[in-house]
């Protein structure tokens, strides 16, 4: 599914900002890591081990990669969302209190799901788990936490900017992106959120690790599905407002003239309205 995803990418975007690729195409090297890992710990499990009870007590060594790919994974991709949030709204006191609240949660769960994945990777024993619980939980409450704080932050951007705009069309072009950032940011809070939960009342089972399984391909997921929202959201104004669009920046800035035909009774013939869009996160209307 990323594949596809970074293919859209690669076609739609080839103007994009050397940032925005260098972290699209390092979440993909990641994911194939990942990937190519946990479907070797997944086949000596399942099909080298089937019906040998034995190698649950003595796990592959590929095992690390599930905390360790997730941890890296969701820390660059929370750390991204606080650096968006930064960007629309880093002139406000209170906003940047909080990116640094997400940044220092990031590291925080990130950090503790590389460590621990690699002691467990050490000594891949059922029994270590209970050693590992403090340091699993730090991770899945850090990565539930982040999550929550990036959706409820990125959600009262958008609705302070939809209570100041006049314009009917931007009012639904915000009300999509809130959606989009809800549905984005359950998606990952769920996985982590259900994690936790099965790894608390199932300490000495392995349940917990079919949600870690999807966990950072979930992130990876979320990126790539708000980066390549950004050609919907053009095609949404370009509809709206009449213009046609280019989607190939990370932020477009356009000026549409009215073209001598009158736009409306409080405007001038000869004026100049700017739109701009940018990352698919908020579309500002500036008379």
């Amino acid at each position: 599914m990323l594949n596809g995803d970074v293919d859209l990418f690669h076609i739609s975007f080839p103007r994009e900002t050397l940032g925005i690729k260098a972290l699209v195409y390092t979440l993909f090297a990641f994911d194939l890591f990942q990937t190519g890992f946990t479907t070797q710990y997944s086949f000596a499990v399942v099909v080298t081990s089937w019906g040998n009870s034995a190698v649950f007590a003595n796990l592959p060594w590929t095992s690390f990669s599930v905390p360790v790919g997730a941890g890296i994974v969701s820390g660059i991709v929370q750390i991204f969302f606080a650096w968006r949030i930064y960007v629309i709204k880093g002139r406000n006191t209170f906003i940047r209190i909080v990116v640094c609240l997400i940044v220092m949660t990031a590291l925080m769960q990130s950090l503790s799901a590389i460590v621990n994945g690699l002691r467990f990777g050490f000594a891949p024993q059922i029994t270590d788990q209970v050693q590992l619980a403090i340091g699993v939980k730090i991770w899945l409450i850090g990565s539930f936490v982040c999550d929550i704080l990036i959706a409820v932050t990125m959600i009262g951007i958008f609705w302070q900017v939809r209570r100041q705009t006049p314009w009917k069309a931007t009012d639904s072009i915000i009300k999509k992106l809130i959606y989009h950032t809800v549905e984005t940011g359950a998606v990952t809070a769920i996985a982590a959120g259900v994690e936790l939960a099965l790894f608390l009342v199932y300490p000495d089972t392995f349940l917990d690790e079919i949600p870690a399984f999807m966990l950072g391909k979930l992130y990876s997921n979320v990126v790539l599905a708000t980066l390549n929202s950004r050609s919907n959201a053009a095609s949404s104004v370009s509809r709206e407002f009449g213009v046609s669009m280019p989607t190939t920046a990370d932020s477009v800035q356009l000026r549409l003239r009215s073209n001598n035909q009158t736009v409306n009774d409080d405007f001038e013939m000869d004026m100049t309205r700017k739109v701009q869009v940018n990352t698919v996160t908020q579309v500002h209307v500036d008379v």
